[in-house]
């Protein structure tokens, strides 16, 4: 609800979680990085440590958003080698780089799967794949044709790297790039703001595949001018490193959805199981243009919130994937049988 104190509501919903999962047997799966690169291409320059540098930081992004709630996370568990770096599984594609655009995540999807199934358990263990799928025009611009999207269903996800992407160049805010985009054709702007919306599209399309979806949050997360990752937080990211007012934040909505991962409890407890629910009453309201809704449930899995989601996109119909702007509400369960829901004038 919008006067729902977000470090209590999170600190609840994690005491609930912990309860619940500790008889559970140890979630041992990590978070796989797969590099993708042309086979008639060489990979991008210095782009191991480019990449473990910009993994390390949206690791730390996550710390620093949960410790704002008054919960501590060890962060997402990438896998790692014996010398704690992160590791990355290279494939080679099977065609030539022009045969790949946007719209080939389900083709790169199935060449990874191909060659690395007996590596990567897809469909059960979150994948995350960065490709190398960009090239120098004829007047040395950098082009991008990679998918840039997650598949939740599919707990796979995709980015691009570029030899500018390194979270240590937030701050290079006067060097100037123009290259072009598949979404947003032809820009130009600085390095740093270059890595804020890249860096930060990868923290956004990773959290698709951990299973969060678009939103712009309620007014209790309202942080003006910050902007929620799941929105267009991902534009703005880490944009204060270099004195920008703007820069992006999990929402509460995001932080009660990701805090029972099997990526985070470390349980596989119920994991593949289908929660049962009986819904027992709705009761809805309408008064002086105010909705409330109350629902009395059970459920064989304890239930620690719940989260309204409006869907709303730029314009209607409209496309389902440019749902950015939706709102959401959240709420505590009380009773492990009951939330209630005020949803004001948000819906006129």
């Amino acid at each position: 609800m919008d006067n729902l104190d977000k470090s209590t509501a999170l600190l609840n919903a994690h005491k609930t979680i912990a309860d619940f999962h500790a008889d559970g047997q140890k979630y041992s799966n990590k978070i796989k990085l797969v590099y993708f690169y042309p086979r008639e291409r060489t990979m991008n320059k210095d782009w191991p440590n480019r990449l473990h540098r910009t993994m390390e930081d949206i690791n730390h992004f996550f710390i620093e958003e949960f410790k704002k709630f008054g919960v501590k996370i060890n962060g997402l568990p990438f896998e790692r080698g014996s010398n704690g770096k992160i590791v990355f599984h290279i494939v080679k594609s099977e065609e030539q780089a022009e045969s790949y655009n946007y719209y080939s995540g389900n083709k790169i999807y199935n060449e990874i799967k191909n060659k690395l199934g007996e590596t990567i358990d897809f469909g059960k263990e979150f994948t995350f794949i960065i490709t190398a799928l960009s090239y120098k025009n004829n007047i040395g611009m950098e082009v991008f044709h990679s998918p840039y999207y997650g598949i939740p269903n599919k707990k796979i996800a995709f980015a691009v790297d570029s030899n500018y992407l390194d979270p240590e160049l937030y701050n290079d805010k006067f060097r100037k790039i123009t290259y072009q985009d598949a979404t947003k054709g032809t820009v130009t702007e600085s390095v740093g703001d270059f890595n804020s919306k890249y860096i930060g599209g990868i923290a956004h399309e990773l959290a698709h595949a951990l299973g969060l979806p678009h939103t712009a949050g309620s007014n209790n997360d309202s942080k003006v001018p910050s902007v929620p990752l799941m929105n267009n937080g991902n534009l703005y990211f880490r944009a204060n490193e270099r004195g920008e007012k703007r820069t992006a934040f999990l929402t509460l909505a995001s932080a009660l959805t990701l805090i029972s991962s099997p990526l985070l409890t470390n349980s596989n407890k119920a994991l593949f199981r289908k929660a049962m629910v009986n819904w027992k009453k709705v009761t809805t309201q309408f008064h002086d243009k105010q909705l409330s809704v109350k629902v009395l449930f059970e459920s064989d899995i304890p239930a620690y919130a719940a989260v309204a989601y409006l869907w709303k996109p730029n314009n209607w119909p409209g496309n389902p994937q440019n749902d950015h702007n939706s709102p959401t509400w959240t709420t505590l369960v009380e009773d492990k049988s009951l939330f209630k829901f005020n949803f004001g004038q948000l819906l006129l």
